[in-house]
């Protein structure tokens, strides 16, 4: 779990601002699996509130792999 909370500055309020840098909070929890010990998945989703732009949500899905040769090593 990651959470974050961001103030904004002076430019917050203009809705012409395209950084929409108001204040801003976000949770992303996450579950990681590794399947084997060459081979990682892992599903995110992001909660984010901003000041500017309201509430968006987001999904993420990784999978990171290693092929070729590699030293051993204790998994």
């Amino acid at each position: 779990m990651r959470g974050e909370f961001v103030t904004g500055n002076a430019g917050a309020n203009d809705v012409n601002d395209p950084l929409a840098r108001g204040d801003r909070l976000r949770f992303s929890p996450n579950l990681t699996w590794f399947p084997t010990e060459f081979s990682k998945l892992r599903l995110q989703y992001n909660f984010d509130h901003g000041q500017a732009f309201g509430d968006a949500h987001a999904i993420w899905l990784q999978m990171e792999f290693m092929i070729g040769a590699h030293g051993a090593h204790k998994f």
